[in-house]
């Protein structure tokens, strides 16, 4: 990645240059993809929630930065360059970074996931719990990849989530950014350099109330009123399109349920999705997302010179569908990691939804009718 983001700064052509940058987002989402996954299935408790959504911060620094860095150095290859440089720590990291104990757990290698486990409780000053502690996995369930990621859409409970999870991706994705652009008219006829910086700055209350809420509510509530929050306050802004401050207000506080339902997003996929699917599956969401990310523009810039409240609708009611829909997905708070479609199967049958008692209820009148029938 280093080598290709260097490289763009020597671009002779547009074409090149777009190359190049699509060459590295690609390697990027892989390799953030795969540490993420990483420390998410290492951590546990409150530390896989802080850094579960917590790791955004990084990206809302990152996006407060730019606009200094792009005023500081107003020459795009010097810009280049400066945001470059940081991606050859990388390299490092990779030496840093243990392979996860459960990938190793379900791919039979129990003699190193044992290794890595004892390492990490010797590095937290604990007493290390020796070796044989750990049972293998079923040798069905000893794959991983896109052929484990399939057979979710086998199981029921599973692939009902899966598909909600997609949708929430995409939701999210189409809102955010359509946000996002829409910041650089913020503070009307302002410096864009201050619109963008203010847009970031608001992402860390967002990704900080989060957390707090995730404490003490659990992943699917926090969820639905995210979502809710930012599609209701988007669509309010159809009753103050005359009233410029009111829609920025509003417009803001869309943006801030937006962002905070990110930040659970992401990790509340990663508690969904079983051990060998994992990869695959936020593969899979951050792709849909990324589809999400190419049509918001057009839904931003394209329907609203049409009409003005086309995308303000679509952005709303999309977040809105999002709200309902997560009230179907399981509680994974206090629950381990499913390492197995049958653990996840089972997490996602035995949670008391809104799907799952309404289909229980189903049952129980249809048993009931049977049995008087009878």
């Amino acid at each position: 990645m280093f080598g290709l983001a260097m490289g763009t700064t020597w671009s002779p052509t547009i074409t090149v240059y777009m190359i190049l940058r699509f060459i590295g987002s690609f390697c990027f989402q892989g390799y953030f993809g795969c540490v993420y996954i990483i420390n998410m299935e290492t951590l546990s408790g409150k530390a896989k929630v802080i850094y579960g959504i917590g790791n955004n911060f990084a990206w809302s620094l990152g996006y407060s930065t730019i606009p200094i860095m792009a005023y500081l150095l107003p020459d795009w290859r010097d810009l280049q360059i400066a945001i470059s440089v940081p991606l050859a720590l990388n390299v490092l990291f990779a030496f840093l970074f243990p392979e996860s104990p459960r990938w190793l757990l379900t791919k039979g290698h129990l003699e190193k996931s044992e290794k890595v486990i004892n390492k990490i409780v010797k590095f937290n000053g604990r007493t290390e719990p020796g070796q044989n502690f750990l049972e293998p996995i079923e040798e069905k369930e000893t794959e991983s990849g896109w052929r484990i990621f399939i057979e979710i859409f086998k199981s029921s409970y599973l692939r009902r989530a899966s598909i909600i999870l997609f949708y929430l991706f995409l939701a999210n994705s189409i809102t955010y950014l359509g946000l996002s652009l829409s910041y650089g008219t913020l503070i009307p006829d302002g410096s864009l350099y201050l619109n963008i910086l203010i847009s970031g700055l608001t992402e860390f209350p967002a990704y900080g109330l989060a957390v707090l809420v995730v404490f003490y509510a659990g992943r699917r509530w926090p969820m639905v009123g995210s979502y809710f929050l930012g599609g209701t306050f988007l669509l309010l802004m159809l009753a103050t399109l005359d009233n410029e401050a009111a829609s920025i207000a509003l417009s803001a506080i869309g943006k801030f349920g937006i962002t905070a339902a990110f930040g659970m997003l992401q990790m509340y996929s990663m508690e969904l999705f079983p051990t060998g699917a994992r990869n695959a599956g936020l593969g899979a969401a951050t792709f849909i997302s990324r589809i999400g990310s190419v049509v918001s523009p057009i839904v931003g810039n394209a329907l609203g010179q049409i009409n003005r409240i086309i995308p303000i609708i679509i952005f709303g009611a999309s977040a809105l569908l999002g709200a309902f829909l997560a009230l179907l997905l399981p509680e994974t708070r206090g629950k381990n990691l499913p390492n197995t479609i049958e653990e996840g199967e089972k997490m996602c049958r035995e949670d008391k939804s809104a799907f799952n008692d309404c289909r229980k209820r189903k049952s129980s009148e249809s048993d009931l009718n049977s049995t008087a029938s009878s």
